[in-house]
């Protein structure tokens, strides 16, 4: 409620004393058995304006009414137990029976409490990744093979043929041999820096990381909007799909064989529409791996005692964290239910991680 002010005009108000202003009110309010308020003055152009702001009623409270006759200076005057309800912008001080009936809802229905459960049904323990430096190393020198690998082929058989020959014509590339070396250096060069994000591509490719969770409800009221966010502390990353983990990686672009004319590039959407579509999530909620893994989950509509899924996540833990318990803080809120649930989800680690030498995978991938 804005006191001071009308459409067009600023005439301000003399600031009281709050406890004042209460003595005033109160014996039309009712006090602490009425609405609870809060006063606030603001300056507006050099003069006062009292804000009074409402709290909104919840579950169970009861329809509040004027305690005392008050009289306006215009004549009209509002008698003892008269109901005010605000409609569309306007003060009304004749409700309505359906607003009456709504009043009697409010006051017969207490306030519902969330009460629901987060489970895990596929993914524990957690997979690791061996992202250390020496896994690195050894991975860039296998790449930096394969991709040579061609030029010593290609000059092996350049070798072989006479100078001139149709066949040593066409095993010619474009690019020079050190041309294509410095491709090769400077594709190792972005694969160094990437390489942890590349590693969980690749798992996540597998099919690695996979983790299934699902929310029960436990109350006897249909949950709408029911909205679950989960934070893993550590060295965890999520992604909802390998598109998502493709783009956080930032791959370089593996060099085409020598001997070989340079390859179109694809782009990353098309990189991922190659992959099997039960590891694409096409509603994907909101995920942050700044730090930590903070997983918002796409909102879903839960009847009474059902157990619904939530979008399939990938969740992969660094070696660092190889036999550990990891702790995920999840909250739940729902629009139907008044306020949220705070739980502790407890994610054990493998003892061993993962070598990315083992998944085989090549450097654009």
């Amino acid at each position: 409620m804005v006191v001071g002010v009308a459409p067009g005009e600023l005439n301000g108000v003399e600031i009281v004393d709050p406890a004042e202003l209460e003595d005033w009110l109160t014996p039309y309010t009712g006090g602490a058995d009425g609405p609870a308020w809060n006063p606030d003055y603001v300056e507006i152009d050099g003069v006062a304006v009292l804000l009074i702001s409402v709290e909104a009623p919840k579950g169970g409270d009861q329809i509040w009414t004027l305690r005392k006759t008050f009289s306006h200076p215009s004549g009209t005057t509002y008698p003892a137990g008269r109901i005010f309800l605000r409609r569309n912008g306007q003060t009304a001080s004749e409700p309505t029976p359906a607003e009456i009936t709504m009043l009697q809802r409010r006051y017969g229905h207490q306030d519902a409490e969330l009460s629901v459960e987060l489970e895990i049904e596929e993914g524990d323990p957690l997979s690791a990744l061996d992202v250390t430096d020496g896994a690195k190393d050894r991975w860039l020198k296998r790449q930096r093979e394969e991709m040579l690998s061609s030029l010593k082929r290609v000059q092996g058989k350049m070798a072989a043929e006479p100078i001139g020959s149709l066949a040593s014509m066409l095993l010619r590339d474009q690019r020079t041999a050190d041309e294509y070396r410095q491709e090769v250096a400077e594709c190792l060069a972005g694969a160094e820096d990437a390489f942890a994000g590349m590693a969980r591509t690749r798992a996540i490719d597998k099919g690695i990381g996979l983790l299934r969770l699902a929310v029960v409800n436990q109350t006897q009221d249909n949950l709408q909007g029911l909205l679950v966010e989960l934070k893993v502390e550590g060295q965890v990353h999520a992604f909802f799909s390998v598109e998502e983990a493709v783009e956080a990686a930032n791959a370089p672009r593996r060099p085409s064989p020598y001997g070989e004319e340079k390859g179109i590039v694809l782009p990353r959407s098309a990189i991922a529409d190659s992959l099997p579509r039960h590891l694409l999530n096409t509603n994907p909620g909101h995920i942050s791996n700044e730090n930590s893994a903070w997983i918002k989950f796409p909102e879903i509509d839960l009847r009474p005692g059902y157990r619904h899924p939530l979008a399939d996540l990938y969740l992969l833990a660094d070696s660092s964290a190889c036999g550990s318990q990891l702790e995920g803080r999840w909250v739940a809120t729902s629009k139907s239910i008044s306020g949220s649930l705070a739980e502790t989800l407890t994610i054990g680690v493998a003892p061993s991680p993962i070598d990315i030498e083992d998944l085989r995978d090549p450097v654009n991938s």
